[in-house]
């Protein structure tokens, strides 16, 4: 469970909460945007995304502008309209945010059923705007984040 200081509720039914499993390093990155150097590195030298680097792809407003953008695009109603008895339901799902932010390769890795998935991949596909890209050595990088969108009903 995350400390409730990196929950933002959405409604009164759904919760999200950044999500980190794969966080290797959390220091503050000493490098300025407007000081990163004008080549970009799209993946590392055997070809995958980065997983650890000195600043993580970022929603461009931050937590607060993200939970906004889910709360006007969430279907809150999901696992209740699919049956899903009271409870919580948490929905893990990473993606690709390139040199330029754009987000693809959208995977869920956790589905708790009852539409959650499907209301998730929705929203990331068809509905995400491009990110701030990661950072890594003071260049722009290829970075897979991932998230957890957790849905809420009550009794």
């Amino acid at each position: 469970m995350l400390p409730k200081s990196l929950e933002l509720p959405i409604k009164c039914s759904v919760y999200v909460a950044f999500f980190f499993a794969i966080l290797f390093c959390s220091n503050e990155a000493h490098a300025q945007a407007d000081s990163l150097k004008p080549t970009a590195l799209s993946a590392d030298s055997a070809g995958h995304p980065y997983t650890a680097v000195e600043i993580q792809a970022k929603f461009d407003g931050g937590p607060e502008a993200w939970g906004k953008f889910l709360s006007k695009n969430i279907k809150t109603g999901t696992p209740v309209n699919n049956g899903a008895p009271p409870g919580r339901y948490v929905v893990l799902v990473s993606f690709l945010v390139d040199t330029t932010g754009k987000v693809s390769d959208v995977r869920i890795e956790k589905d708790p059923g009852y539409g959650c998935g499907d209301d998730v991949l929705r929203i990331f596909q068809k509905k995400t705007p491009k990110w701030l890209p990661a950072i890594k050595d003071g260049q722009k990088v290829l970075y897979r984040q991932r998230q957890m969108i957790t849905y809420e009903v009550g009794s």
